[in-house]
């Protein structure tokens, strides 16, 4: 795992400079060490920060040429097989310089042309490749996004770097806001996976390569090429369907178990996030058998009882005999990383599961280690969100007459949120319930707002969304942010949901939060659920394999329940929650309203000042409604304040 950066400029003035700015920027993400490489009739610049996990020595060092000199790659990621396509297209007589999966695959790019190369890894990636003797430059990024590739060009220059840190210190570069971009933050939380913050800087599409050429001091794209389609793949894989439960168990576990163990092959020790949790407990399940040493797997823990999950994360680390080391993350650490994150994300970006991350990430530092595996992916591709749950029983809905349905909900959004707030008091103390429900009242109104929708895309977006745009923007801005296709290609919203969240939400929102959270840190993760060969055999399994009325992950936890006590298993899924509406109304009380009423937010054009008032005074006047919309403001405007 590593930092990359590049560019070419063909301006009429000096940038020789960039290269190293643009590294030192990025730091963080590969303090082992760095190197850069310049092609002096093409003025190509590409520079590289190392964070050594594979091959220690200087024979793993980047940016690398290959044997026969023609190619220059600077890689970030891990190949998972590359000892697999070592043996499979070379001859054992073959020279190698050292061990790395670098030098396997630049050589496999020499030897196969890069498609093939494609078509046959397994891994994370984001790389650059120069070819001196046709002067291209090629920019790939993985299939489902893991690594990042940000990017900027036009006919004069083409800049890339892993992180938006390192272009946003070039002074060529426009850095006018997208509105599209702050919009889908506001929105949903996150900026769409193939966007900046910025209208001139892109992320590059999962499962996607560029080519660029490099003549007569010009820039030219030659061609964008989708190796990797999701929707195809899917439907590959629905088209021979497991019809026998036992061969689908089987056939995922044996996979599960294969990827476990090319994602534990590492020169340094390699731990686990461990929540206690359906995923991360298969992960460190399957680690610690595989693993020669006692498994080290990292947890935090809360105060607030309503997001602690240490208790089951205590009793089955217990059980599967893995180190567990847990501490606990207060308020005043909460408080601590807050001022971070808009130097650790570079843009606005509001799911509030990153500060438990950043922490958690933190500890594993700390502890000397530079990988952990980790449960990313296991709800997208298994069923693991409760939106799959809830749209499952909102099935019961097609039956109530729609009027009637409109109406019920414009009487009861009328109740104040804190009367909900109140109620759910009263629930719990009736039937003798110790647990709070996290943001009742936000999920109470965003229930409510459903009843008014007709068609399930209608009732998905709503489900999706953290701050409806009509209570902040202008008018003139209230306009669809995304467009829900329709889902003719599968045969239920479930399977639509789960596809779309993996093709969106994980690359825009899960995979930016653990890149740049671990990264930070020096840390590199690996997703074992986000192996492309688990993801296909995981869409052949029925829709009722993954979830049904009365449970999710059915098919995990059947493995899972082979190797602890499945009455750990079934409780409600918790999410990665921490105590932000107590937090923000008190101890960052003074920071969050001078967030807001600072005029970062008046910088842009969008935002309603009568809205923005009412959504702050509800909130920290009147105790009324979630932090979840509030947290997606502050983050903006915090972001703003130092940037715009």
């Amino acid at each position: 795992m590593c930092g990359i950066c590049g560019f070419v400029n063909y301006l009429d003035r000096d940038f020789s400079k960039d290269i190293n700015v643009m590294m030192n920027s990025i730091d963080h993400r590969g303090p082992d060490d760095f190197g850069s490489f310049i092609c002096d009739n093409t003025k190509l610049n590409l520079g590289h920060r190392r964070l050594s996990i594979i091959d220690l020595s200087e024979n793993g060092s980047q940016p690398m040429v290959s044997s026969d000199k023609s190619l220059v790659i600077v890689f970030n990621g891990e190949i998972y097989n590359h000892n697999e396509l070592k043996n499979k297209f070379f001859s054992n007589s073959k020279n190698w310089r050292g061990t790395s999966d670098t030098e396997i695959l630049l050589e496999c790019i020499l030897l196969l042309g890069l498609e093939k190369t494609l078509e046959n890894l397994v891994g994370m990636f984001a790389f650059a490749v120069f070819d001196k003797n046709n002067k291209n430059i090629f920019l790939v990024r993985d299939r489902f996004g893991e690594k990042p590739c940000y990017f900027s060009f036009n006919d004069k220059f083409l800049y890339f770097a892993s992180e938006l840190k390192a272009l946003k210190k070039i002074s060529c570069i426009d850095k006018s806001i997208d509105t599209s971009s702050l919009k889908h933050q506001l929105n949903f939380g996150y900026i769409e996976k193939n966007k900046s913050i910025y209208k001139n800087i892109s992320n590059l599409d999962p499962g996607t390569y560029l080519q660029f050429k490099l003549k007569n001091n010009s820039v030219e794209l030659v061609k964008k090429i989708k190796y990797w389609d999701t929707l195809n793949e899917i439907r590959n894989s629905l088209s021979s369907k497991y019809n026998n439960k036992n061969q689908a168990l089987d056939e995922i576990k044996k996979q599960f178990e294969k990827t476990i163990s090319s994602q534990l092959v590492s020169d340094v020790e390699v731990g686990t996030f461990f929540s206690g949790g359906i995923d991360s407990s298969l992960v460190t399940a399957f680690a610690s058998k595989i693993k020669k040493n006692k498994l080290k797997s990292f947890s935090i823990s809360f105060d607030d009882q309503q997001y602690d999950e240490s208790y089951f994360a205590k009793k089955i680390a217990k059980s599967l005999n893995v180190n567990l080391i847990l501490t606990n993350m207060d308020k005043k650490k909460i408080i601590e990383i807050v001022p971070k994150m808009k130097d650790i994300f570079d843009e606005p970006f509001s799911d509030s599961s990153q500060l438990p991350t950043y922490f958690l990430s933190q500890l594993v530092s700390d502890h000397g280690l530079k990988v952990v595996l980790t449960g990313d992916g296991g709800d997208e591709i298994f069923g693991g969100y409760n939106r799959y749950f809830l749209m499952k029983r909102l099935q019961i809905l097609k039956f109530i007459p729609y009027n009637f349905r409109n109406f019920i909900s414009e009487i009861l959004l009328k109740i104040p949120t804190n009367l909900w707030n109140y109620m759910d008091t009263i629930i719990r103390n009736s039937f003798i319930i110790n647990k709070k429900i996290p943001n009742f009242s936000h999920k109470i109104a965003k229930f409510l707002s459903i009843l008014k929708f007709k068609s399930e895309e209608d009732i998905f977006e709503k489900i999706l969304e953290t701050l409806s745009l009509t209570d902040i923007l202008k008018k003139e801005y209230l306009k669809d942010n995304i467009n829900l296709k329709k889902i003719e290609s599968f045969q239920n919203i479930e399977d639509y949901m789960m596809y779309f969240d993996t093709v969106n939400y994980l690359p825009g929102d899960i995979l930016v939060k653990v890149d740049r959270s671990t990264m930070s840190n020096g840390l590199e993760a690996r997703s074992p659920f986000l192996d492309h060969n688990l993801f296909c055999k995981a869409w052949r399994l029925p829709t009722d394999y993954k979830l049904n009325k009365s449970s999710r992950k059915i098919i995990l936890k059947e493995i899972l329940s082979k190797e602890i006590d499945f009455k750990l298993l079934e409780r409600p899924k918790m999410g990665f929650g921490i105590p932000l509406n107590d937090i923000l109304r008190n101890e960052l009380r003074e920071w969050s309203i001078n967030n807001i009423e600072s005029g970062s937010l008046e910088k842009i054009d969008l935002i309603d000042p009568k809205k923005l008032k009412k959504l702050k005074n509800n909130f920290f006047k009147k105790n009324i409604g979630s932090y979840i919309p509030i947290w997606n403001i502050l983050i903006l405007s915090d972001w703003l304040k130092n940037n715009a």
